[in-house]
């Protein structure tokens, strides 16, 4: 039965496999970055360094405006080489524009966060503000890759950047606090970045052919996919700032620790959603063994991470311990369901179906918001989990039944 599900598509497992190899071991560069960073900075400035990174992908989330979904469809459907790199020019020249907005907005935060959240961060977001503005190719890169199918070097873009990170850390560990990790982080992610764009050479002159045609992908799909996730957006960090506004710094850090740890699991469906993506495009349905491969592969994952990662934390972060040994388990099941929809979003997202996607992006992060302003207050770290684990469980619902209507309108 499983050599089966495995077999009955060779190029999908491959590509499968060999992202989700990608993503354990940046996944797990990521864990070991962690380690090194709780000892070298402490807990309390982990906490901070855990701040900056909520608050710049926490804003990051808005700079999207539907281009890089947008973006990735049409690579999707384009079968010139020609065309596919004047679309990129087009992508890249747009997100460098989104990025220098992005930037300023980092800067403009600066001048409030110390007010709103009792944190003395506004000069080190000064100086991170002018390196920030990589930040919207990283989102950009993986769609692009997505988009045209090139898994291998989406695969070597998602190692590299933590392999830098993790050499740069340990030549300024004598130095290091928690600012100058954020900035060694987004050099990090500059220099592999540039490093693909030249691999995969956008063609900057003819990119202008192409907006009209992205202008109307964005005004009739990629936008509605935008509107929705911007409660999806709020949702994702917005546990972290009530742990923060009711809590402190250090419980966030220790919050920021059990996502960190418990996330290999969403790399699963991901990895399997992003390789089958070119193939939903001309797909009527699902394939079946793509489901039952997700299944089998998200039950095993989800086995291996309860089993060792309690026995992780306890060995290497020992100071969090005992704040987030009850809720891993927890965010582990939160995971489980958010991976069974990914195949689903994903073959949605093929089929243009922007309307029902911003949908599931409005209702979902709704129960979520409403979970974590009822819980977090009350039962803290806990509390956060839980309204993870129970949106994601309707989520999965509302994609299945979003997911029956399509299959419907397609016959």
């Amino acid at each position: 039965m499983l050599k089966k599900i495995f077999y009955s598509n060779k190029n999908l497992t491959k590509q499968t496999i060999i992202l989700l190899i990608a993503q354990s071991i940046s996944m797990l560069l990521s864990i070991v970055m962690d380690i090194l960073n709780t000892k070298i900075l402490g807990k309390e400035a982990f906490g901070l360094f855990s701040f900056i990174n909520t608050l710049t992908f926490g804003i990051l989330l808005f700079f999207d405006f539907g281009i890089f979904s947008s973006g990735s469809r049409l690579l999707a459907l384009i079968k010139n080489k020609d065309e596919e790199r004047s679309l990129m020019g087009l992508l890249f020249l747009i997100t460098l524009l989104v990025g220098l907005f992005f930037s300023i907005t980092i800067f403009i935060s600066s001048f409030f966060v110390n007010t709103l959240f009792n944190v003395q961060i506004e000069k080190e977001l000064q100086v991170i503000s002018f390196l920030v503005f990589i930040l919207p190719f990283q989102a950009l890169i993986p769609m692009i890759c997505r988009g045209t199918n090139l898994i291998f070097a989406l695969a070597i873009y998602t190692v590299v950047p933590k392999v830098l990170y993790l050499i740069m850390i340990i030549l300024f560990i004598s130095s290091l606090n928690y600012s100058l990790s954020f900035i060694l982080f987004c050099i990090a992610i500059i220099i592999s970045s540039v490093a693909l764009i030249l691999y995969l050479k956008p063609n900057l002159k003819e990119c202008e052919i192409h907006y009209q045609l992205l202008k109307d992908e964005i005004k009739n799909y990629g936008i509605k996919i935008y509107s929705g996730n911007i409660l999806g957006n709020i949702s994702q960090y917005l546990d972290r700032f009530l742990i923060t506004l009711f809590m402190n710094t250090n419980l966030l850090g220790s919050y920021s620790i059990a996502l960190r740890i418990s996330s290999p699991l969403k790399l699963v469906s991901q990895s399997l959603s992003v390789s089958a993506f070119k193939e939903f495009t001309e797909a009527k349905k699902i394939d079946n063994n793509i489901i039952k491969l997700n299944i089998v592969l998200l039950a095993f994952s989800s086995m291996l991470l309860i089993l060792f990662t309690l026995t992780i934390v306890k060995i290497f972060f020992e100071p969090y311990y005992f704040d987030i040994n009850m809720i891993i388990p927890v965010i582990i099941l939160g995971l489980f369901f958010t991976g069974l929809t990914q195949p689903i979003n994903s073959f949605l997202g093929a089929k243009r179906k922007g309307e029902y996607v911003r949908n599931i992006a409005i209702i979902s992060p709704l129960i979520n918001i409403a979970l974590n302003c009822i819980l977090i207050p009350f039962i803290g770290l806990f509390g956060a989990a839980l309204a993870l684990a129970v949106a994601q469980f309707f989520n999965l619902v509302l994609h299945i039944y979003y997911y029956k209507r399509t299959i419907m309108e397609l016959v």
